[in-house]
């Protein structure tokens, strides 16, 4: 599950992020402390693959969950132009 709500007033997108598996939760973790409360644009140019690269995390998770993930950011990236076009 993916909520997500953007403040006019500050210019910023706020996320929330949930999943029945643990492992998913902990996942949208990283993403909720890289992404969460920026604006569309700084969401859209932070490169969320260098943090991933730096932790090492796609030599600890299985595939599926690698592909899941990649899939979580780009749902928020779109999110995030959405706004940005708005």
């Amino acid at each position: 599950m993916l909520i997500h709500y953007y403040d006019e007033a500050s210019g910023k997108l706020f996320l929330l992020i949930d999943s029945d598996a643990m492992i998913v939760r902990g996942l949208a973790a990283i993403i909720l402390v890289a992404l969460n409360g920026k604006s569309p644009r700084e969401l859209l140019t932070t490169d969320i693959d260098e943090l991933f690269e730096s932790l090492d995390l796609f030599r600890h998770i299985s595939p599926t969950r690698g592909n899941g993930l990649r899939a979580m950011v780009g749902k928020i990236r779109d999110i995030a132009a959405a706004e940005a076009a708005a």
